[in-house]
């Protein structure tokens, strides 16, 4: 007969299988509704499989990254790699990196493309070709761009978005016509000689081009006419005009000129021809560089433009000291343009009066910023913009947003106060249902006692939802 000490330890054994036992089967119960949550996920319609594949590998837009895991998936099981294989929306999901700079990354092989363009066919794909420095790629010995070119030509009447970066090599021998093209950016690098033909293009990005900002490239397979969205860089003004005029669809441009002397500039080439009605244009962006002599570009270049929906205009200079504003020619141009809500100087010396004689040719006005314009915000600035409620024409009557970055000081405290007050904050102007000015946002402008002193002097407005904000 046992004891009593033996008994207890052969439970205490029992008791501990038992245990292990019945982890064991919790452990296969979890594993046994997984292998039924994968079963009923292999009977769901191929559509839907495919929908949450592209879910799956969304996230991560780098080309490398999403082809791991296209890939991962269809090392899952058989039923995953026949989906995945034979799904090309998948494969066309992302943009096609064809990189041939083996120091920047990764080379696309010629067999690798074929694979990529062949399974994704026949649905519309993203083109970028890298080629790293852009004054100097390194493409390795062994690789022949021509082949690769020739290889991936055959898809070209299926990109719907090529990207060139740097000097590709193999640019020239992709001479199909791009018919499924509707957007083409053109960076880093010398511009082609020759564009494609590429009928249906909606947006045309040339942008970092050549060491003296060249521009010599042939525009003529481009349809200007039937452009959307326009970003170009690295060109003369009045090439830019030129270009902008024939967009007759454009919706939003955005212009930057590039470094040249005044010797270099024809003037009376940009008054050539009657005024241009661009009547689609709501967002305009010019961008003058250093070293050119732009207070006499600007009147110009606005001369013969008429933009009866233009809603957003952004103009920066280099803060060159001294360049006079074009009052009349900006003033003719807005006579055009009455439908201007959002106005951003940047670098320019425009002064408080001139500034003013802007704002009153723009009832629409909802947004001003002003950046590193040191001879217009003064208190004359602010008094303005205090007109009360019972004045005849109150100045920009629909502001809601006042952005200030880097402008000079020259202001008091009390005027500033005294112009958000009066715009919609103020028991009159409640009463005459006015709007409110929103929002101020002030950037480098004060010292940590003044933006105290002023917050203290807002806080009833503050509270009331006027936003204040210091950068």
């Amino acid at each position: 007969m046992l004891s009593r000490e033996k008994v207890n330890a052969q439970m205490a054994v029992t008791e501990a299988k038992i245990r292990k036992l019945e982890d064991e089967l919790v452990t296969e119960r979890r594993t046994l509704g997984h292998l039924r949550l994968l079963f009923i996920f292999g009977k769901l319609p191929t559509e839907l499989m495919v929908e949450i594949f592209m879910l799956a590998i969304s996230s991560t837009p780098a080309w490398p990254r999403v082809l791991k895991h296209i890939l991962s998936l269809s090392q899952v099981c058989a039923l995953w790699r026949e989906i995945v294989v034979g799904s090309p929306k998948i494969w066309a999901q992302s943009v096609v990196e064809v990189c041939l700079d083996y120091k920047q990354r990764s080379v696309s092989s010629k067999d690798y493309l074929e694979t990529i363009f062949h399974r994704s066919a026949p649905h519309s794909i993203s083109v970028s070709f890298i080629c790293g420095n852009k004054d100097a790629p390194t493409v390795h010995p062994k690789i022949n761009t021509d082949a690769i070119a020739r290889a991936i030509s055959n898809s070209a009447p299926r990109w719907k978005s090529l990207t060139v970066g740097g000097n590709y090599p193999g640019w020239a021998t992709v001479d199909a016509p791009l018919l499924n093209l509707q957007t083409l950016k053109i960076t880093a690098g010398s511009l082609p000689p020759t564009l494609p033909s590429c009928p249906n293009l909606r947006r045309l990005t040339i942008a970092d081009t050549g060491v003296n900002g060249s521009s010599t490239v042939d525009l003529t397979p481009i349809p200007l006419a039937n452009l959307t969205h326009i970003d170009l860089e690295s060109f003369d003004l009045a090439s830019l005009l030129s270009i902008l005029r024939q967009c007759e669809k454009v919706v939003t441009a955005s212009l930057a000129t590039k470094l040249y002397t005044w010797s270099q500039v024809d003037v009376n080439m940009l008054y050539d021809g009657p005024v241009t009605v661009l009547s689609s244009l709501t967002h305009l962006k010019l961008k003058f560089s250093r070293g050119e002599p732009q207070w006499k570009l600007i009147g110009p270049f606005f001369a013969p433009l008429a933009l009866p929906s233009l809603r957003t205009l952004r103009l920066s200079f280099n803060r060159s000291a001294g360049i006079p504003w074009p009052v009349e020619a900006f003033t003719t141009f807005q006579m055009r343009a009455p439908q201007l809500s959002d106005l951003c100087l940047s670098g320019t010396w425009i002064t408080a009066a001139q500034l003013i004689g802007v704002l009153r040719l723009a009832p629409a006005l909802t947004s001003l910023s002003l950046i590193c314009c040191p001879e217009c915000v003064k208190d004359a600035f602010f008094l303005a913009l205090t007109e009360g409620p019972t004045s005849a024409r109150q100045l920009v009557p629909q502001l809601t947003f006042l952005y200030l970055r880097d402008v000079r000081s020259e202001f008091g405290n009390d005027k500033l106060d005294a112009a958000i007050r009066s715009r919609g904050w103020s028991e009159e102007c409640q009463a005459l249902n006015r709007n409110r000015l929103q929002q101020v946002r002030i950037l480098d402008c004060f010292s940590k006692t003044r933006i105290t002193v002023l917050e203290a002097k807002l806080t009833d407005l503050i509270w009331q939802g006027f936003k204040l904000v210091f950068v």
